[in-house]
């Protein structure tokens, strides 16, 4: 499908990534369909059949969390009918115990669950529909508080333990939310297809420490900071394909 699709089925909408990306699809004139697992259980690859035909999406964008399974089945839809399917995964299929920056050709080793169902759910994709494309994120940051963002963890320790402890010797995969949006739409949009790292944090190589201090500075949050090295890790996802606004702009507090 060479033409700019008119509806994109993006799953997750509940969370937290999904609705910003809704809100930058609608920016450029393309409607979004969500997915209620209510009426359309992911499991079920006669109910998968049944939504194409209720809704006729013309391209997919699996935020959604959910098995390899369904992954698997979205992208074999995709590839059947010939339309763009993008998966997002995460850096967290690169565990610290081997120390990056990260390339799309490194290894990946998660030991974690979420990074074992992710890793999983790339290889469904790919097995399924090899030309789809798979867009592995880090932490992302907001400018208001709520889901998994940067900001409401750091908020929530902030309340809970009334100071925030941050490593100066954590160089964390991250991006603001709206940044990431706008490239997975352009990923989408320009029919790229492969392995992609979208991160803001790759070129300025800002630690988590800093990081927190530019956010409480940008957004007059009033936290107090402890700096330690208590966490290890050089997380960035380097990929000179992909043109990230870079983190440090972003949270200039000037």
């Amino acid at each position: 499908m060479n033409s700019t699709p008119k509806r994109v089925l993006v799953t997750g909408l509940n969370g937290t990534l999904a609705p910003i990306l809704a809100e930058a699809f609608g920016a450029v004139g393309i409607s979004v369909i969500g997915w209620d697992r209510l009426r359309y259980p992911t499991d079920d690859w006669t109910v998968l059949e049944d939504f194409w035909s209720d809704y006729q999406p013309q391209a997919c964008c699996h935020l959604g969390m959910g098995s390899p399974h369904w992954a698997g089945q979205l992208a074999a839809m995709c590839q059947r009918d010939g339309l763009p399917m993008l998966f997002t995964s995460t850096a967290m299929v690169f565990d610290a115990s081997v120390n990056g920056p990260y390339h799309t050709s490194s290894p990946a080793n998660p030991q974690d669950d979420y990074g074992r169902m992710k890793l999983a759910s790339e290889h469904a994709v790919v097995a399924a529909y090899p030309d789809a494309i798979i867009a592995r994120l880090g932490w992302q940051i907001h400018h208001r508080r709520g889901g998994n963002t940067m900001y409401e963890a750091l908020s929530q320790q902030m309340e809970k333990n009334g100071k925030i402890t941050a490593s100066n010797a954590w160089i964390p995969a991250t991006s603001m939310m709206s940044d990431t949006a706008d490239a997975l739409v352009a990923l989408l949009l320009q029919g790229q297809r492969g392995l992609f790292h979208l991160d803001s944090n790759a070129v300025d190589q800002l630690d988590f420490a800093d990081i927190v201090k530019r956010l409480n500075d940008k957004l007059n949050a009033g936290w107090t900071i402890e700096v330690d090295q208590s966490y290890r890790h050089d997380q960035r996802l380097l990929d000179s394909r992909a043109v990230m606004p870079k983190l440090s702009s972003r949270l200039n507090s000037g």
